[in-house]
């Protein structure tokens, strides 16, 4: 099943607005970060999304 249709189907379910975490992306996108800077620490501003799940997520990848 294609993303497209997966979250349509999670819109049916759940209603709209929605908010989905692809958390496989997160791990991505943090690992291309600390590939071009390998010296920056980078830290996670909770304020932004306090979403348990997701600083779990960048803390077991490195983030502060």
């Amino acid at each position: 099943m294609g993303a497209p249709r997966l979250l349509e189907q999670l819109a049916k379910r759940h209603g709209t607005p929605l908010f989905v975490v692809d958390h496989d992306a997160l791990r991505r996108n943090y690992a291309e970060f600390k590939r071009h800077l390998p010296r920056v620490q980078a830290y996670y501003a909770v304020k932004a999304n306090s979403e348990p799940s997701i600083v779990k997520t960048l803390y077991e990848a490195g983030a502060s």
